[in-house]
């Protein structure tokens, strides 16, 4: 979100941090084909990095457009995410074969999660535009994605917009059926 009243330099330093994370993943992963180094550093070394990734990026949410700050779900995937990699490193005792494949699933997990979360709240906006709603209106009516109730707020409103919608059509049909009746009673009468 560029609308931001900062000059951007936390945004920067975590972008950093990312950047200085994904090259010790980086690092880490070039060091586990080497048998001089014990399995156990190379598996910790490439869990914790993992871990402050997926937290960093996870810090990065903030800076995000208002409608697509921090949900719970987002919070509880991103948190699961992390939790599902240091529960398996310790459970199989930091394997690096089961480590990484794991790790890899993890990532490739919370990512789907976000991207799941992202899709589902543009066809959202998407449909709200397609109604006649405006970002102003959104903001108007405290209809945010960030708090549960603004985004019940959200539903509700698009679901009476709907409901409005499928009125409409059903009273067009009934109209159309009573002028297609209209026209057949009055052609049976002419013969």
């Amino acid at each position: 979100d560029h609308h931001k009243d900062t000059d951007g330099m936390a945004y920067l330093t975590l972008t950093g941090w990312v950047i200085l994370i994904i090259g010790n993943l980086a690092v880490g992963l070039e060091y586990m084909p080497m048998e001089e180094i014990a399995f156990l550093p190379k598996s910790m070394y490439i869990t914790a990095t993992l871990v402050l990734y997926l937290l960093t990026s996870f810090l990065l949410g903030r800076y995000n457009k208002p409608e697509f700050h921090y949900s719970p779900a987002f919070v509880i995937g991103r948190l699961a995410a992390c939790a599902f990699v240091i529960v398996v490193a310790a459970v199989t005792n930091f394997d690096p074969l089961i480590n990484l494949v794991c790790d890899t699933a993890a990532v490739y997990l919370a990512l789907w999660h976000e991207w799941l979360l992202y899709h589902r709240r543009t066809r959202i906006i998407a449909y709200g535009e397609s109604l006649g709603y405006s970002q102003e209106d959104y903001e108007q009516g405290g209809m945010t994605f960030t708090t549960a109730e603004g985004r019940r707020s959200i539903m509700q409103a698009l679901r009476a917009a709907k409901q409005v919608e499928v009125q409409k059509r059903s009273a067009k049909s009934t109209d159309g059926d009573v002028d297609d009746a209209k026209d057949e009673s009055g052609d049976s009468m002419d013969e």
